[in-house]
């Protein structure tokens, strides 16, 4: 799961994700407002219906409900059960992160409000506690199942 700053309070955190956020949508709407002047200029230029595309998502990404940064590390491997530990293992692919959750490949789908127990795979002899998540999506891509999860409870601090 991400690292969480220590001199940082979750407050803190939120507000500069949210700052972020905020200045990567309005950098999104000046690149579409200058993508529609320069078709205007070069119609030519786009692929038929390209420009109509990227304005739908534009519109439909204001119903974003994201509160936090999406990080992607790559590659990065997790261990997932479907029952609480000590449960059988799958070790499978992270797609990214954020503060909130965690999108995940798996080999087959899972039913939204599923929990799973999840951790970080670690090389070192001390592994990293089991957090829960809950499935909030999964869908068919082309790594197997995309798996969006919420976490629910984070392993508890020693």
């Amino acid at each position: 799961m991400p690292a969480r700053n220590e001199d940082s309070t979750p407050g803190q955190a939120r507000t500069s994700y949210f700052r972020v956020l905020k200045r990567a949508r309005g950098t999104s709407r000046r690149i579409l407002d200058r993508l529609r002047t320069l078709s205007g200029a070069f119609p030519d230029a786009l692929p038929p219906n390209a420009l109509e595309g990227l304005e739908r998502a534009t519109a439909e990404g204001s119903l974003d409900r994201r509160h936090s940064l999406r990080l992607s590390d790559s590659p990065t491997w997790v261990l997932v059960c479907l029952d609480p530990p000590p449960a059988v293992e799958n070790r499978v692919p992270l797609r990214d992160h954020s503060a909130g959750g965690l999108g995940l490949y798996l080999e087959r789908p899972v039913s939204v409000g599923t929990p799973l127990w999840v951790r970080l795979v670690d090389d070192s002899e001390e592994a990293a506690d089991w957090t829960v998540v809950e499935v909030r999506h999964c869908r068919r891509s082309a790594q197997g199942w995309l798996v969006g999860c919420e976490v629910v409870r984070l392993p508890e601090e020693k």
